[in-house]
């Protein structure tokens, strides 16, 4: 076969319509014949070639070799295949003799057009033998196929069965790209071997001997394509509904495996897809991996164990529930009156603001006397849902006798669907105060005899008690058989707390007196009543 690369003919080259399709070919293998192409035409009984120096005139010019070619074979495309009976003998090796093709009919006589004018290639060509693959089926266990074949060197003065090309470089690829093919060096003996891996499901690969400077290189396609066995797959969850706590993240398990054959086992070094990870999770050898999510919301995602190409492995997917355990945050008012009587308000709030909160979410009050330990439960307070302009805002409040110091929390012990939460700690604190050796005297009296009144107001603001001077005390007289007090005066305390009080007896009854606390620091004073009997 000659040597020019294969060239349809051009336009200023298209022989006159009589004649049939023309074309030296010029791919390397047997070099030193002449090889035409020519297109079917049951007039064409004989062909010459005349070779031609690589320039100059052809009208005054000799030949520098004439040879007649034979049908060799035919193409699929229709055209017949023919050959020089001989190699031509030329000065030189150049890749740009000129060639007239002389086609003749039965009685020797040019047709219509001929002869036709082609470049010719005289050099010395590659050629690949015995190419081969070990394994035309690849799956997930048998990534790779190994290509093996012998570079030989033909020449064109004695193309003859060749010699072995040493240091060839070698490479294999899919025609239209898309394989990483092979990519080596022939050894002494011409022989070269190389791994390759494919990236579609089914590829023919052509391999191709890299020619140097003066020498032709040929492509040749392995006797078989490489196609890819799908296996199957299959993969568990620990778990089919996940609980993400909302600012937090929730891991997910799972179980992977491929069928080899009969037998599934464990499949490793597979992708598994995580909806809320920018990277897939790998599995391991034993076929695990762990999913992690993020992202709060109710929702089904489906994870996905698949070859990062698609190409190797059926997917296997699988859905998990993601359900959101929401944050939420509760608050806390805790005030204490002058009668020590302890006043409560909080919310319950979501943070996403979100929903309104459902009827029977509970709270928990607890009390410690120093705010660190000693916590105890005093009441479980029902929260009320949000209003229709507040919806997010859950309430609660109660007001109950207490202990003129202490601290108080709410927490909110979380449900299925929200998260614990408690509130700031809050002291309730007021000073204690007391009335102390109350006594309305003489006893008994007679009618319209003066009354004496005396007490001793103390307040408590450290470890003892101590006289509250100053301060004003306000008396009163409980009539026997009435349940109703009246007032009947006030008395002032001495700078050692205490007051004194006169008064005309009129009939039976009770005394009694309170200091009312004149700021939010004390706790209201009352003393103990003294019944007065009057006669």
């Amino acid at each position: 076969m000659a040597l020019a690369g294969t060239v349809p003919a051009t336009a200023a080259e298209t022989p006159a319509p009589s004649l049939p399709f023309l074309q030296v070919d010029n791919e390397g293998e047997a070099p030193g014949f002449v090889w035409v192409s020519i297109g079917a035409d049951p007039r064409v009984a004989a062909v010459t070639a005349e070779i031609y120096a690589p320039s100059g005139d052809l009208a005054d010019a000799e030949p520098l070799a004439v040879t007649e070619l034979m049908p060799d074979a035919p193409h699929a495309n229709g055209n017949t295949l023919w050959r020089s009976a001989a190699v031509v003998n030329l000065p030189a090796r150049a890749a740009d003799y000129q060639a007239l093709i002389h086609l003749r009919d039965a009685s020797g006589a040019d047709l219509p057009g001929s002869p036709v004018s082609r470049h010719y290639i005289y050099m010395p060509a590659l050629r690949i033998t015995d190419a081969m693959v070990d394994r035309s089926t690849l799956d997930w266990f048998h990534q790779s196929a190994r290509i093996s074949g012998t570079v030989l060197l033909d020449t064109p003065e004695d193309p003859g069965p060749g010699t072995p090309a040493a240091g060839v470089h070698v490479v294999a690829f899919q025609p239209g790209g898309g394989t990483s093919g092979i990519d080596v060096h022939s050894d002494a003996q011409g022989h070269f071997t190389g791994t390759t891996t494919v990236y579609d499901p089914s590829v023919q690969l052509q391999v191709n001997a890299v020619p140097g400077t003066g020498v032709q290189g040929p492509i040749t396609g392995l006797p078989t394509a490489l196609t890819v066995k799908r296996l199957a797959t299959r993969s568990t969850l620990a778990t089919r509904t996940l609980n993400l706590l909302e600012g937090k993240s929730a891991t997910l398990s799972g179980h992977a495996e491929v069928l080899n054959g009969t037998a599934w086992q464990p499949l490793s070094g597979a992708d598994a897809d995580c909806p809320d990870q920018q990277q897939p999770a790998v599995t391991g050898a034993a076929g695990q991996f762990t999913c992690t999510f993020t992202r709060p919301g109710n929702r089904t995602v489906a994870v996905t164990v698949h070859d990062w190409q698609n190409l190797w492995l059926a997917p296997a997917t699988q859905n998990v529930a993601i359900h959101t355990v929401w944050k939420t945050a509760t608050t806390l008012t805790a005030t204490l009156d002058d009668r020590s009587r302890l006043h409560v308000t909080g919310t319950l709030q979501d943070t996403g603001t979100r929903r309104t909160w459902s009827a029977g979410s509970r709270v928990v009050l607890e009390y410690s006397a120093n705010g660190s330990t000693g916590w105890r439960t005093i009441r479980t307070l029902t929260v009320n849902p949000g209003s229709s302009a507040n919806p997010t805002t859950g309430t609660f409040s109660t007001s109950f006798t207490a202990r003129n110091d202490g601290y108080w929390r709410a927490r909110f012990t979380g449900n299925a669907d929200n998260q614990p939460s408690g509130s700031p700690v809050r002291r309730a604190h007021r000073y204690a105060t007391r009335i102390t050796a109350f006594n309305a005297s003489p006893e008994p009296v007679r009618k319209g005899r003066t009354l004496t009144i005396t007490g001793r107001l103390e307040k408590k603001t450290s470890a003892t008690w101590t006289p509250a001077g100053g301060q004003t005390v306000t008396l009163y007289f409980t009539p026997r058989g009435s349940t109703h007090a009246t007032r009947v005066g006030t008395a002032r305390t001495n700078s050692h707390g205490v007051f004194t009080a006169h008064a005309t007896a009129k009939q039976d009854g009770t005394w009694s007196a309170t200091w009312y606390a004149t700021s939010s620091g004390y706790l209201t004073g009352t003393a103990t009543p003294d019944y007065v009997d009057v006669n």
